[in-house]
């Protein structure tokens, strides 16, 4: 069961977001600036609030947190590219490790999807020609980035996960790394794709609500969803 204030909780999130993409469409950084962070920092509370302090809620909490911070380092004015690159990178490695608390079988199988789209990703934003000095933290990250979405996927059948929970944590992890594949290819390959910065940030803000309502179920793993 959700908390009764999660529809509050919805709802400034939704709004926190529109906020933003406002800021996006008008060019008004001090209102991107305050509001980006918003959406993860309310999950965060959410979370903080209402659910259990085991291994799995924690690990996404701390990832939430590593978000946050990334979140920031995008906004700041400056070349802050790669620190908020690390930050997400520790997000992702975080995700794995909650994953990997009721899911540790490792599927080498479903890994083999995530991978190959990793390599044909990593290729084309070569072919771009602007990684430049960027090039291997790029390959390092995607590489954390399929491997969360592995991991994810893993958890489909594991004894002590609930559909539910498998569900919001898979398609969480889709949309997040939609959202990274949008980000790498504004970047690092073309600066053409119209409304950009409304799909990336629209498909982040989905991954991580499906990340963090993961762990609702997760809690309560005998009560499955058929």
């Amino acid at each position: 069961m959700m908390p009764k204030s999660t529809p509050l909780f919805g709802l400034i999130y939704v709004l926190s977001a529109v906020l933003f993409l406002i800021g996006v469409s008008f060019d008004m950084w001090l209102l991107r600036f305050i509001t980006k962070p918003i959406p993860v920092l309310l999950l965060m509370i959410w979370i903080g609030l209402y659910i259990d302090k085991r291994r799995y809620v924690m690990c996404i909490l701390l990832g939430l947190g590593a978000s946050l911070a990334g979140d920031v380092f995008l906004e700041l004015p400056g070349n802050y590219f790669l620190f908020g690159l690390v930050s997400f990178l520790i997000a992702h490695i975080l995700y794995i490790v909650a994953y990997l608390q009721d899911a540790k079988d490792l599927h080498l199988l479903r890994a083999l999807p995530a991978g190959v789209y990793g390599v044909i990703f990593v290729s084309v934003l070569v072919s771009g020609g602007q990684l430049g000095p960027l090039l291997i933290p790029v390959v390092i990250y995607a590489t954390v980035l399929c491997a969360m979405l592995w991991r994810a996927g893993s958890r489909y059948g594991a004894a002590s996960v609930s559909t539910f929970s498998a569900h919001m944590a898979f398609w969480g992890a889709v949309f997040f790394v939609m959202s990274d594949s949008l980000l790498g290819l504004n970047r690092f390959y073309t600066q053409d794709i119209p409304f950009v910065r409304f799909g990336i940030s629209s498909l982040y803000w989905l991954g991580q609500a499906g990340i963090t309502f993961s762990v609702l179920s997760s809690l309560h793993p005998q009560q499955k969803s058929s």
